[in-house]
């Protein structure tokens, strides 16, 4: 359990960490936010090579591990980025922390020294928000276990990857060995990458799928959905009391709020380690935080904006293939309402470009589905 908890930390906080200082961003939360999604959408890339070619889960899980070595070096070269940034975490969150205790960050405390000085509404509304969080996901690892059909059905995928060191290789519905994958496997499997990166996540920890998905892997989700929505609190409300008390808000939203099984808080309170759930409650956020970062503000660099992005939207499209139509759909509002404000339709187009991948996964499906087989099907 211990190793598990550390690869994962390893793989769900240092890695999308460092991919978001490679893409230039030296502040920490923009790195984790850029990275999360980014890291989902380029280790789709060896991973549908990994289950149509018929490769081994140990195979594909060295070669995504080389394709994202190599996407990191290149990104950092052309954002020239120094070594020595990504040893800059643990001063920057320092940093952040000891603001709390300055006098000059909060104009209430003024006058006041010591520990008095940190004892303004925001800080102690915001640390008995975190307290909420800390607890919503102690109860969620260690009281709540929510199983159903999906359940069956997806745990089947990641534990028979596992245990036979290949993708598919059993119709999870059925039992039966599959032979051909493009006839005998339901079509959804065969255009998202979840579960296969979830079995390789799996492989890597040494835990069982079970443990992993329902006890170790969801406290990650909830903390990125959380700072997610943070960050886009700080958007649209520049003063930090309203900051805080919108996020306090949205917090008791998602203890409250599981009164219909639609309900974001349901997806995230109950079974967020679902591909839809890790697609709605976290990675969407953070797309939509930075189309607004890219669109809106302008803080970006021209490699965040013409690679991170689509890479971010091809994240959330091979999670789910809800997410190949809802992402595009979120953007799609976001760049409509943008061209207005702006009055150009620069926005529009911005977006149209960067639901590109999640257009392209979706009209793939659609030819299957009609003829039964891609046109480029042997290239796979």
């Amino acid at each position: 359990m211990i190793r598990g908890i550390l690869v994962c930390i390893l793989l769900l906080i240092c890695l999308p960490y460092m991919i978001g200082v490679s893409m230039g961003q030296k502040e920490w939360r923009n790195a984790l936010i850029l990275g999360f999604p980014m890291m989902w959408g380029i280790t789709a890339i060896p991973t549908f090579r990994g289950f149509y070619r018929d490769w081994t889960v140990n195979h594909t899980t060295v070669m995504t591990g080389l394709v994202l070595f190599l996407c990191m070096i290149i990104f950092s070269l052309l954002c020239k980025v120094k070594p020595s940034v990504y040893f800059r975490a643990l001063p920057v969150i320092g940093n952040h922390v000891g603001k709390l205790h300055d006098p000059s960050m909060n104009g209430k405390s003024e006058g006041k020294t010591g520990i008095r000085a940190w004892f303004t509404f925001s800080n102690v509304l915001l640390l008995l928000t975190i307290l909420i969080i800390v607890y919503q996901m102690a109860r969620f690892i260690t009281m709540e276990m929510f199983i159903d059909g999906d359940d069956y059905t997806y745990m089947s995928l990641i534990n028979d990857s596992v245990v036979t060191n290949h993708f598919y290789l059993r119709n999870p519905t059925t039992g039966g060995t599959v032979t051909n994958i493009w006839g005998q496997f339901n079509y959804k499997y065969l255009f998202t990458t979840f579960y296969p990166q979830m079995a390789m996540l799996t492989k890597l920890a040494g835990v069982n799928g079970n443990v992993l998905s329902h006890t170790i892997f969801p406290a990650f989700v909830i903390g990125y959905s959380y700072l997610a929505m943070w960050e886009l609190a700080g958007f649209f409300m520049k003063k930090r009391d309203a900051r805080v008390t919108a996020f306090f808000v949205w917090t008791l939203c998602m203890e409250y709020g599981l009164w219909s099984y639609y309900t974001f808080s349901r997806r995230l309170m109950m079974y967020v380690w679902n591909s839809k759930s890790v697609c709605f409650c976290a990675l969407m956020p953070m797309l939509m935080y930075w189309v607004f970062q890219v669109i809106a503000d302008g803080k970006y660099n021209r490699l965040v904006k013409w690679l991170g992005m689509p890479l971010m939207m091809l994240g959330c499209a091979v999670v789910t293939l809800m997410g190949a139509g809802l992402a595009p759909a979120m953007i799609s509002i976001q760049g409509l309402i943008l061209s207005c404000h702006k009055k150009s339709v620069k926005p529009l187009l911005y977006v149209v470009y960067v639901m590109l991948p999640a257009v392209f996964i979706a009209l793939e499906m659609v030819i299957y589905l009609k003829k039964g087989v891609l046109p480029w099907q042997s290239l796979l």
